[in-house]
């Protein structure tokens, strides 16, 4: 639930939001190593192996709390079964994704328009929100950074 704190930090840097619409569904593409190494780093970081073996593995947990115990008794799957997961991915895929938005709008709402774009470590980011926003901010920032390394 911490990390639905970037949503509010969004929204208390006050950026130009019509800058920031404006960039969300007109996105400026280059053609530049730092660009491309971005794109990568966001597509590494939302659809990452680990979450295919996690949700895999969360299945079969599912299945052997219905007391599905054999591999023989957790072969197919019902429709409903089918209809729970889709909607289960689904909804972590837009929270995550929601998530992953604010926390770049709020990054680039503080720290990139004050001149902070050499950042390399999560105690660097922390460090340089402080004179921007506060301690509270460096706090949350360092309790999510902490949640997200678990």
């Amino acid at each position: 639930m911490v990390l639905f704190a970037y949503i509010a930090a969004a929204l208390l840097a006050r950026p130009d939001w019509h800058s920031v619409l404006s960039a969300t569904f007109v996105p400026r593409v280059e053609w530049s190593s730092a660009f491309l190494a971005t794109f990568v780093a966001i597509l590494g970081t939302t659809i990452s192996p680990y979450l295919f073996f996690w949700q895999a593995s969360q299945e079969v947990e599912d299945e052997r709390a219905q007391g599905r115990i054999t591999v023989e008794q957790r072969e197919g799957a019902t429709v409903k079964e089918l209809r729970v997961a889709r909607t289960d991915v689904f909804t972590g895929m837009f929270f995550s994704n929601l998530v992953m938005y604010f926390i770049i709008l709020t990054t680039a709402a503080t720290l990139h328009a004050h001149g902070q774009t050499n950042i390399e470590t999560a105690r660097e980011a922390a460090e340089a929100l402080r004179p921007l926003a506060g301690n509270g901010a460096y706090l949350l920032f360092t309790l999510s950074a902490v949640r997200l390394t678990d």
